[in-house]
C-alpha cells in the first residue's frame, strides 16, 4: 500500500485508540497537519486493548446496521460487503470505551478524549440530530427538556436497556442509562483511581 508507520513526534494523537503501546499508526494524507480538523489515519490496535473479543464482531451489513446502529451510512444503501469486513454492536462499542475510561488516569487526556468519544458515539446514534440543520442554538441546562427530548432519552433508555452486558460489568450499562436520564455525568464514570462496583 505504500505505507509507513509514524510516531508521535511526527504525527499527534487524535483518538483513543492511538493511545495503545501497541498501535500501528499510518497517515493516509500528504500533511500531517490539516487545514481542517485532524489528518486522516490507519490505525491498528489489538482488540485485546479493548477488552474486545473475535465473538463480538458482526459482519457490516444494511441489516446489522439497523440493529445495532453500527453504520448509520449503510442503513440507507444496498452495497454487499464481503464477509470478512467486520464491525460491533453499538453495545460492545461503548463498553468498550467505557472500560477505556475506567483503567485511565482521572482528567487525564486519555480519559478525556475517551469520553469525548463515547458521548458523540452514543449522541449520534441515539439521539436523533437532524432537526438541528447547520446551525445549533446552545441552550441553558437550566432549560426544561420539551417532550420530544423527554421520549428521545426514555427510547434510547429503552436501547440501552436491551444491551447484553458479560457478567461483572452490568455496572456499564446502570452508569450509562444514568448518565442518559442527567442523573450523572461522563466525568462521573470509574477511574484508575476510582474502581467502578458490581453491586
Amino acid at each position: 500500500m505504500g505505507l509507513f508507520p509514524v510516531n508521535e513526534s511526527t504525527l499527534t494523537y487524535d483518538y483513543p485508540y492511538e493511545w495503545c503501546p501497541l498501535a500501528l499508526r499510518f497517515p493516509l494524507d500528504d500533511s500531517t497537519t490539516p487545514k481542517y480538523g485532524p489528518s486522516r489515519r490507519l490505525v491498528f490496535a489489538p482488540f485485546s486493548w479493548t477488552g474486545i473479543t473475535p465473538s463480538d464482531a458482526i459482519p457490516i451489513t444494511s441489516a446489522t446496521s439497523k440493529v445495532h446502529h453500527s453504520n448509520i451510512a449503510l442503513q440507507h444503501s444496498n452495497i454487499t460487503l464481503p464477509p470478512y469486513m467486520q464491525t460491533v454492536p453499538l453495545s460492545v462499542a461503548c463498553a468498550a470505551l467505557v472500560r477505556i475510561v475506567a483503567r485511565s488516569s482521572h482528567g487525564s487526556t486519555l480519559q478525556m478524549e475517551t469520553i469525548k468519544s463515547l458521548s458523540s458515539v452514543i449522541r449520534y446514534v441515539l439521539i436523533d440530530m437532524s432537526y438541528e440543520g447547520d446551525y445549533m442554538e446552545i441552550i441553558e441546562n437550566k432549560v426544561p427538556l420539551n417532550e420530544m427530548e423527554k421520549k428521545e432519552i426514555e427510547d434510547a433508555v429503552g436501547v440501552m436497556e436491551g444491551w447484553e452486558m458479560r457478567k461483572g460489568e452490568e455496572w456499564i450499562r446502570r452508569e450509562l442509562i444514568a448518565i442518559m436520564r442527567g442523573k450523572k455525568a461522563y466525568r462521573d464514570l470509574p477511574s484508575e483511581e476510582v474502581k467502578p462496583y458490581a453491586a
